[in-house]
């Protein structure tokens, strides 16, 4: 009964060990969805930053070249904010499934955490019980030489 104690008491730590980890890697999956989310919000406003004064060059362009030149410009914007978009979505997967583990890494924990306590609960039952037959046994021998 003790060795299974002491093995349950390996597989906690073993757990704890793991369920840290978990956590670790959780929060810098969110750091890194977080970071993300950020980029695309930047990526966002200087979009629309140049489409606003898009308007004005537009209306001052005095060749073809330059209108050429606003369009490329804004088609590399949306594809900073395409990608930044992909990133966001990519880290929130991750961060999402990280969660998860973590999730059940601190199940796993509990679920031993309950078995260590049921398996020292019955330790001590039966180290009671124990106790009490002693207990008894010396005080019938007691009894049987003082009659």
């Amino acid at each position: 009964m003790r060795t299974k104690l002491q093995y349950l008491e390996r597989v906690r730590d073993s757990r704890k060990r793991l369920r840290d980890a978990a956590a670790a890697a959780a929060a810098m999956a969110n750091e890194r969805h977080r970071i993300s989310v950020e980029r695309l919000q930047r990526a966002h406003r200087a979009l629309d930053a140049r489409k606003r004064g898009a308007a004005d060059e537009l209306m001052a362009a005095s060749s073809a070249t330059a209108i050429w030149l606003l369009d490329a410009e804004l088609a590399q914007l949306k594809h900073r904010v395409a990608v930044a978009a992909r990133e966001a979505t990519a880290a929130e997967v991750e961060a999402s499934r990280a969660t998860r583990k973590l999730i059940e890494a601190e199940r796993d924990l509990r679920a031993t955490d309950k078995h260590i306590d049921r398996l020292r609960s019955a330790i001590d039952r039966r180290a009671a019980k124990a106790e009490q037959i002693a207990v008894d046994d010396l005080s019938a021998r007691r009894a049987r030489r003082s009659a």
